[in-house]
């Protein structure tokens, strides 16, 4: 997941880039007093039955020309075989994001200013289930309860227990 605050932008040039790079599933926006929402849905087919989608969550302040991007990429292979495999497309997906929305700040002058934290990233060492959690759902002793198979792990086990990523065919 990536969590990034836009500075200095454009409401028009963003809607287009985001429009024209992430949205042959879904692109729907909506104003809301000062703010215009949107949420830009791609799919593409990977491999075989394996398709990689990338949502994208916007939130544009129009008072002070800032937005407030929230990209999750995604897949449908998860708890198989090739998940590691899926995880690394997904990782594949949100650096070409990065890529091109640096490109297009340098064009329209966006200031990248950098991530939102408070995300953890980890890999359930049960199901291999990749998530992102909130910091406040990270209890005292460091461990998470598994969105997809509801059993608890400390996330320094789910680090220790990474499977390598299968090759590329």
């Amino acid at each position: 997941m990536i969590a990034l605050i836009i500075g200095n932008a454009e409401i028009e040039p963003l809607l287009s880039f985001l429009h024209s790079n992430y949205s042959n599933v879904l692109a729907k926006v909506w104003e809301s007093g000062d703010m215009t929402n949107a949420v830009f849905v791609q799919t593409e087919r990977a491999y075989w039955m394996v398709e990689h989608t990338i949502t994208i969550v916007m939130q544009y302040h129009t008072d002070r020309h800032e937005c407030d991007l929230t990209v999750v990429a995604s897949g449908n292979a998860r708890a198989s075989p090739i998940g590691m495999w899926m995880r690394g497309l997904e990782e594949a997906a949100e650096s070409t994001f990065m890529e091109r929305i640096e490109k297009a700040a340098d064009r329209h002058g966006w200031e990248l200013k950098g991530t939102s934290l408070g995300h953890v990233e980890s890999t359930c060492p049960y199901c291999s289930a990749h998530y992102s959690y909130r910091k406040s759902q990270v209890l005292e002793d460091g461990s998470v309860r598994c969105q997809n198979c509801d059993r608890s792990y400390l996330l320094r086990e789910a680090q220790e227990s990474k499977v390598p990523e299968a090759p590329l065919v």
